[in-house]
């Protein structure tokens, strides 16, 4: 049977029981388009929009309450690794598998341009203020580079991690930058001097991210189990 699963992306609509005054079971939205399985899943900060990307090489802009397609973007023939809609909506960030990352218009739809970031990149997490970018290396330096996205521009260098970076997360109020890698720490970082304010060691980690008031943080390790720990 072919994995429809792979193809598709659905969004689980919870129809409040205020609204409609009876309770209601989870409506699921399926959206279809992909050629090719479906990496990456990112809504929008206001929750109307859902960006996909894909092995098919193009990343897709849904209406998350009708599932209807609104945009293609396509990077061509590689597959897309990761996206994320900015605060306002109004750009769109994805990178590729040979790490390459680009900055799309969600309104026009278009490619705004490809971002110069040095080595082959990984993990990246958009500021909450949606101007600035945070994106992790392979290798060899296995650095953590604060870019700004109006000028492509470096503009903070982190250092300090051994092994590939596989995540990384801005707390809620953009002061604060969590990694994880499998040189087995999690790492936190000031974004203001740019230093390691704190190094968690354990097992290698592969994800991690911060509770919405951004006291506790969350880490998915190699061994399979997640963990909530206290950021302080």
């Amino acid at each position: 049977m072919k994995r429809l699963s792979c193809l598709v992306v659905c969004v689980v609509v919870l129809l409040g029981v205020q609204a409609f005054g009876f309770a209601q079971r989870p409506e699921l939205v399926v959206q279809t388009g992909h050629t090719g399985d479906v990496t990456s899943v990112a809504f929008s900060s206001d929750g109307k929009l859902v960006a996909s990307g894909g092995y098919d090489g193009t990343v897709r802009l849904w209406d998350a309450a009708s599932g209807k397609l609104l945009r293609v973007f396509s990077e061509g023939y590689r597959p897309v690794k990761a996206v994320k809609v900015s605060p306002d909506s109004k750009l769109l960030v994805s990178t590729n598998d040979e790490g390459n990352t680009m900055l799309w218009d969600v309104k026009v739809g278009k490619k705004l341009r490809d971002l110069h970031i040095p080595g082959r990149n990984s993990a990246f997490d958009l500021a909450p203020d949606g101007k600035q970018l945070i994106i992790s290396s392979e290798g060899p330096d296995y650095s953590i580079r604060l870019w700004d996205l109006a000028t492509d521009q470096e503009i903070k260098l982190f250092n300090g991690h051994t092994e590939r970076i596989y995540s990384v997360s801005f707390s809620p109020d953009g002061k604060t930058l969590v990694s994880g890698s499998t040189d087995h720490t999690v790492k936190l970082w000031d974004m203001g001097s740019g230093k390691n304010i704190r190094t968690l060691e354990g097992e290698g980690c592969f994800s991690v991210a911060f509770s919405p008031d951004g006291t506790l943080l969350a880490t998915g390790s190699a061994s399979g189990t997640t963990k909530p720990v206290a950021r302080w």
